[in-house]
């Protein structure tokens, strides 16, 4: 009985540690999923944001204009989005604290305006 109580063993361990990679590959797998959208959001804004800055000079009227592509998470094909929609998608407040964040204008505040 001995000489088959080692093979048991052996086949045991090596299950667990099998089972312990495909964990540690799920975590990171999943990890890197999120980054990669993370990256792709940025780029849009990114996108969006120069477009807004060199075109239209930071004109707040001009947002719905400044449009870029973004795939979002669980889409199969990218959607056009503007600077107001690519802000929800990276969960800002607002659209003109992500603008002033993302795209470095400065615009007007409510209270400079009334």
């Amino acid at each position: 009985m001995k000489g088959v109580s080692l093979p048991i063993n052996t086949i045991v361990i090596v299950a667990i540690a099998v089972l312990v990679l495909m964990v540690i590959g799920g975590f990171f797998a999943v990890n890197v999923g999120q980054g990669q959208n993370s990256i792709e959001l940025n780029n849009a804004i990114s996108t969006a944001c120069a477009t807004f800055v060199n075109a239209y000079n930071c004109d707040i009227d001009r947002v719905p204009l400044s449009k870029a592509q973004y795939r979002k998470p669980g889409d199969a094909e990218a959607s056009t989005l503007d600077i107001a929609e690519l802000c929800q998608e990276a969960k800002f407040a607002d659209t003109q604290t992500c603008i002033v964040a993302k795209c470095g204008c400065s615009l007007p505040s409510a209270s400079d305006t009334g």
